[in-house]
């Protein structure tokens, strides 16, 4: 065998031993892991497990997926978007919100499988974490172990000792009851200018901290259960009569699963208590064999409204602090706030229950000194300086990150000091359900390790290392030999984790929850603390139940989705005629359009030769067109009669998810919005670019200098544009750019300008009668009117406004920050196409005695009219679909103020995974802006376009 046989034989060997080594090592992608350029110590004990688990299992790679980042309101989209995208990771880090939908659309596999084959390798239970029964019930689903928790953590209040010694109250004793949290935040609250001959120096300091915002529902939770409510119940259907009755969850076998729960004694204890037999309470049929439980939104009837009057307290009740400091009634009881009720400050005057001081409160100095609420709302724009909170809710797992010296947690009291309830919710790892083979044995590999209590010993280890023992939860720092730190942790703290594990409420976790939590619940809370006009409590909350429980986590029944099956498909056909007819006029104006032409359109009468060629060159043009929009536009028409699923089946439901959309009093509500959004967009920013081309023709010097700063803001991107205005210009405070402004502003020149502004627009409207144009003529007396009704309208600005938290401020708030960066790029357009014109035409009208009116309205316009319309066309269809500005800005609030139809459109699709809705309310959108196609055409139809000549 000669040399060169010699090395081919080793090439084939090298390949055929190639597979066998790329197969000993198998990938996985896992989602949630920490950075390892991390320093934070909470994330550097996870990355410890982490690197434990890789020593220990070599023959595992794990890498991070590459999903797309959406940051904000909507990040938990992320992952469903790696789903679509096929990107997904193998291993998902999920809250147990997440769990039921994961379930429902087959993204997640069962791990009862392999829970089974370990007991039966090891014959030892599954403990993992140590978590209590209502942190696993959610894993448990159809019989089957769908996710095991990672991580889980409870509500409690946190807060600062040292606010709490300043305030003149005890440091070692947290409120006991809302009254107490209100009257404690109340002494905290400190804001300087509101306390004259106090140093002004020192920072401002809130008693609380209250979220709002796209989270508001969350946090909400903990108030309603406090008040003694519940948020969600479960019920049985009765099979005969259709009735509703109230039941409980069904009492698991954890056993069967061999998984062990860290509270097994009280667990059997509380199921115990179930009810052996449940029947009907309208017709007395057995309830027992009923396995599917139906749930419904309760918090209309208990604790919801108590929940919500707390709210407006915290945030819209008015007080003032006594400044008599000095008198001997005060002294050692720091009982210097004095309550302003709405009858109190209408009557104008208030007297110091203390020491008896009086105050005129219709006084200018003394109007300042009243503050509104005692809260910091979390959604407020950055505020530039220094700012303390004196309590806030806080959410404590393995270690309280949120915490830390002078700081102190306990139970977030109940409404009138009974046995407190905590919050508790919790993170689980799952299987993607494609996962399958090596690959899933991996990743079940993974799953166990980092959560079993091997991995919680290293955390735990490293946290303690990094001087973090002392906010370790207790229970893992006994468990895992710490005696000294855990005997040095308050008892107090100590008990309140014992407490939380025995008496807390699992987050909510029923189908379509997500939706609720994320934006039902925030139209209540939005409404009722409204700052001009908050809603009555109980009356959103009943409007609320009703919606949820009708769209959301309940159903229409049956007899009411066949009426509107009738109406939908009537309308279907309507709809469908209606198509057809514009079809045919579209076709008929492309035939008409053609046969002007000298080519034609490839549509028109002319030989077939001339046609076979346009097709070829136009053949590449179209199947890209075909391929990438009208593929798209078939399959989801398709997706608008399915209950869509990203993985899986999807079944065919006809015309019920029409029959939602239209059955929805919210999307008419949010079409109105669409359509003022429309129109405050094209009258505020269409015509903008135009007018200020046609000011730089007219000005004699500083052109290129001004096209440059109108461009500017084109140049730098939208998400930093709309951050920069609600950061900045729309801050709330007297910070605030436009605050500032509009503050510094005397009051006459609040009707100096609309009453300069009406003068001048009658007087423009003379020349233009004159001169026979009635039509600009009459338009601008319009607007002078306009302005003239205004003046009486106007009122100057004596308090912070708040912009994006305004319900009428809000929708303008959102339009306006877009025009400001677009119309410098538009304006050079325009200016592009008015030098264009000839000059001829202007000598023309000055011969005629025409006045600058008139060259507007007769040589101006007509000359541009063509890419007015094209620009006009573009702006219109872009404004019915645009949705990143409001998402970035308001997420559609307050109060849903701004919600558009295309951004509901991402909300059902992207965050809560009703595809099937999103996509008829996409074709209902899309039918709507057909007619317009139809007009845009037959306008273009009759426009003749020139070249322009310099």
């Amino acid at each position: 065998m000669n040399l060169k046989k010699i090395f081919l034989l080793f090439l084939i060997l090298l390949n055929l031993a190639a597979p066998l080594s790329a197969g000993s090592e198998v990938k996985i992608k896992v989602a949630g892991m920490p950075d390892v350029t991390t320093t934070w110590p909470p994330d550097m004990a996870r990355l410890a497990a982490f690197h434990e688990f890789l020593r220990q299992n070599p023959d595992i790679e794990v890498e991070a997926p590459a999903t797309l980042k959406i940051e904000g309101d909507a990040e938990e989209g992320n992952e469903y978007l790696a789903i679509a995208g096929g990107i997904a990771p193998d291993v998902f880090f999920l809250f147990g919100r997440k769990i039921g939908a994961y379930i429902e659309q087959k993204f997640i596999q069962p791990l009862t499988p392999f829970i089974k084959e370990d007991f039966k390798k090891n014959n030892k239970v599954f403990s993992g974490i140590g978590a209590p029964d209502n942190i696993w019930e959610i894993a448990v689903n159809n019989n089957e172990i769908w996710c095991v928790p990672y991580i889980y953590y409870v509500m409690g209040l946190m807060y600062q000792r040292q606010l709490f010694v300043m305030s003149g109250l005890d440091p070692n004793k947290g409120p006991q009851n809302w009254e107490e949290l209100y009257r404690f935040a109340q002494k905290i609250t400190w804001i300087p200018q509101k306390e004259p001959g106090t140093p002004q120096d020192v920072s401002t300091r809130y008693g609380f901290m209250l979220d709002l915002g796209g989270h508001v529902g969350w946090k909400f939770h903990q108030f309603v259960w406090s008040a003694g409510g519940e948020m969600v119940r479960p019920y049985k259907k009765c099979s005969k009569c259709g009735e509703l009755k109230p039941s409980h969850i069904p009492a698991i076998n954890y056993d069967k699963f061999h998984l062990e729960i860290s509270n097994k004694k009280d667990y059997q204890k509380k199921i115990s208590k179930y009810s052996k037999q449940e029947k009907c309470g309208n017709c007395g049929t057995s309830l027992d064999n009923v396995d599917k439980l139906e749930w419904r939104l309760v918090l209309n009837e208990k604790g919801g409204k108590e929940a919500l009057e707390f709210y407006q307290r915290l945030k819209l009740d008015k007080w003032m602090r006594c400044d008599n400091r000095n008198n001997p009634l005060h002294k050692g009881k720091n009982n210097l706030e004095i309550d302003l009720p709405e009858e109190v400050i209408a009557k104008g005057n208030i007297v110091c229950p203390i020491c008896e001081k009086k105050f005129d409160l219709t006084d200018e100095t003394t109007k300042k000194r009243i503050y509104t609420g005692v809260v910091k709302t979390h959604s407020d724009a950055y505020q530039v300086q220094r700012e303390e909170f004196g309590m806030s809710i806080t959410t404590l797992q393995e270690v309280q990150t949120d915490v830390g010296l002078g700081t102190a947690v306990t139970y977030f009291p109940s409404i009138n000091g009974e046995n407190p309830v905590s919050f508790i919710a919790g993170a689980y790892l799952a299987m993607n359900s494609q996962t399958k083979g090596k690959a899933a044995q991996a990743a079940w590999q993974f799953i166990k390790f980092m959560s079993s209590e091997e991995a919680m010993r290293i955390r735990v280890r490293v946290l303690v290392d990094n001087g973090w023992g002392e906010w370790v939860t207790p229970k893992y720092l006994k468990k895992f030999g710490y005696d000294d730190i855990y005997n040095s942790i308050p008892k107090r703290r100590r008990d309140f984790f014992t407490h939380a594990d025995k008496n807390s409420c699992i987050e909510p976790y029923c189908k379509g929850y997500k939706s609720v939590m994320t934006k039902e619940l925030r139209l209540p809370i939005d409404l009722a603390l409204d700052e001009k006009n908050p809603a009555d409590p109980q009356k959103v909350l009943d409007e609320c139940a009703k919606h949820v429980n009708t769209y959301i986590i309940g159903e229409l029944p049956e007899k009411v989705i066949k009426q509107r099956t009738r109406l939908g498909f009537f309308l279907l056909i309507v709809t469908a005629v209606i198509l057809l007819l514009v079809a045919k006029k579209i076709i008929g104006l492309l035939k008409n359009k053609a046969g002007q032409s000298v080519e034609g359109f490839g549509v028109s009468d002319r030989t077939w030769r001339k046609t076979v060629k346009a097709w070829i060159f136009l053949f590449i043009a179209v199947a890209s067109v075909l391929l990438w929009q009208y593929v798209p536009l078939g399959r989801g028409l398709t997706m608008a009669f399915q209950d869509y699923r990203i993985l899986g089946d999807s079944p065919f439901v006809g015309l019920r998810n029409f029959v939602s959309v239209f059955s929805n009093r919210e999307f008419y509500v949010f079409l109105y919005q669409t359509l003022i959004y429309v129109g405050l967009s094209l009258i505020l920013g269409f015509a903008t670019p135009i007018i200020l081309a046609i000011l730089l023709t007219e000005i004699p010097k500083g052109k290129v200098f001004l096209r440059v700063v109108y461009y500017l803001p084109s140049v730098t991107t939208g998400l930093v544009t709309m951050f920069l205005w609600k950061q900045l210009l729309f801050n709330v405070t007297e910070e605030g750019v436009l605050n500032g402004i509009l503050l510094a502003t005397p009051a006459w020149v609040y009707y100096a300008i609309p009453i300069a502004l009406a003068i001048g627009c009658i007087l423009g409207s003379v020349p233009s009668f004159r001169a026979g144009n009635k039509i600009a003529g009459t338009g601008l007396a319009i607007v002078g009117l306009f302005f003239t009704f205004a003046i009486f309208r106007i009122q100057p600005v004596t308090e912070p406004l708040r912009w994006l938290q305004d319900k009428n401020l809000a929708m303008g708030c959102v339009i306006i920050p877009g025009i400001w960066a677009g119309m410098g790029a538009g304006c050079l357009i325009y200016l592009a196409a008015l030098k264009g014109i000839p000059d001829e035409q202007y000598e023309a009208a000055d011969v005629d005695g025409a006045g600058t009116i008139a060259k507007l309205w007769n040589v101006l316009i007509p000359n541009i009219k063509a890419l007015i319309i094209i620009s006009f066309v573009g702006a219109f269809i872009g404004a019915f679909h645009a949705a990143q500005n409001i998402f970035v800005m308001t997420a559609g609030g307050p109060a849903n103020s701004t919600m558009t139809i295309g951004l509901d459109i991402w909300y059902h699709s992207f965050l809560f995974l009703k595809f099937g809705y999103a996509t008829a309310e996409s074709w209902i959108l899309g039918a709507m802006l057909i007619g317009f196609t139809l007009m845009q055409l037959q306008i273009l139809n009759k426009v003749e376009f020139k070249k322009a000549t310099d």
